[in-house]
């Protein structure tokens, strides 16, 4: 997404790609109130991670963020098996939170953009606004 928070890494981030996070879907296994699928926020502040639940599935999070002007929503298969045992972070960004959640142990994924293109690269499927 797009942020105009001033920061120094808007040195190295075009506009519209300066802030990511990532959602994960949570499935009930009994019948709620509300909803049996829910998404789980990651959302790396810069002061804090910001974990958040709303109670809707993950695919109308995805149009609701579209919507409100996110610059690419993608879907991506989290799948760690045969992931190496450590991986280096380097600086705490948004970034590397992200990338750390979703297991990407590509050291030179480094901005927003770097991020939505190799998950797209490697079998991420880019979810179009409805």
């Amino acid at each position: 997404m797009g942020s105009e928070m001033r920061s120094p890494w808007r040195l190295w981030c075009r506009r519209g790609w300066r802030h990511v996070f990532v959602c994960l879907p949570v499935y009930y296994p009994e019948p709620s109130l509300t909803a049996d699928e829910y998404t789980l926020a990651i959302d790396p502040r810069s002061y804090c991670i910001q974990p958040d639940v709303a109670f809707v599935p993950a695919r109308e999070a995805a149009q609701h963020f579209l919507k409100e002007g996110a610059t690419a929503v993608i879907k991506v298969r989290v799948d760690r098996r045969g992931a190496p045992p450590y991986i280096p972070r380097g600086l705490q960004t948004c970034v590397s939170v992200v990338k750390s959640v979703l297991g990407v142990a590509a050291w030179y994924v480094w901005t927003p953009e770097h991020l939505a293109r190799w998950l797209v690269k490697n079998g991420g499927q880019l979810i179009e606004k409805e």
